[in-house]
């Protein structure tokens, strides 16, 4: 972050700490917000397939400082269209918290799929984390446009596909994301720098996550 010009990110777990060791995941970055304060905002994972106890956890995890939180469907191994997800969603939804998602893999967690949600909760702010990348990434203008309380998240989308989406639906609604270790933070932000000239990039870089993060009324 400090090599790149980064001031603050958001932060969550990730592979087995996101599919079965949530408690150890939250914590680890719960640990980190703290000894970072000002430069971390950290999300909150656990498995609906876990029931009470995944609320139990979300339930420490807002105790802990956590401020949002992520799902994977893929690999948490459930279908994002399936109600089991719906309880972890209104509890973000009576936190105030947004949810970000990993989309892009069929048939776990496709772009209209998360529209589906993000219009089942119109309070709670959605991210499509990865930009729906990459299959059904030509259902992403849609469902943008469908939901006024969804934002895309850039990692791995090229910019000229970006710039083009950026050029239809406006600049509001998409949030700069690196998926950082898996994918380089350089080169993510070097493909923000390379969006079509005129294009103003601040909100994506800073503003739009500050929207994402503020409650819905």
């Amino acid at each position: 972050m400090d090599g790149h010009g980064i001031e603050r990110a958001a932060i969550g777990p990730a592979k087995n700490f996101t599919a079965v060791d949530n408690k150890a995941g939250n914590s680890y970055i719960a640990a980190a917000v703290r000894k970072h304060p000002g430069r971390f905002v950290g999300y909150a994972v656990a498995s609906p397939w876990y029931g009470t106890r995944a609320l139990r956890e979300l339930e420490r995890a807002l105790d802990l400082g956590l401020s949002g939180l992520m799902i994977d469907p893929a690999l948490q191994g459930f279908v994002l269209t399936d109600p089991q997800i719906h309880p972890l969603v209104e509890f973000a939804a009576d936190a105030g918290w947004p949810v970000y998602c990993a989309t892009g893999t069929p048939v776990y967690a496709m772009p209209f799929q998360l529209a589906e949600l993000a219009e089942r909760y119109p309070s709670v702010n959605f991210v499509m984390g990865h930009g729906g990348f990459s299959d059904f990434w030509y259902d992403v203008p849609d469902s943008l446009r469908r939901c006024p309380n969804l934002w895309l998240e850039t990692s791995y989308v090229l910019p000229t596909q970006l710039s083009r989406w950026i050029e239809d639906l406006g600049v509001e609604k998409f949030v700069f994301g690196s998926d950082h270790p898996y994918s380089s933070l350089g080169i993510e932000l070097g493909k923000i720098r390379l969006l079509k000239e005129g294009i103003d990039r601040r909100p994506i870089l800073e503003a739009n996550f500050v929207e994402v993060m503020r409650r819905r009324a």
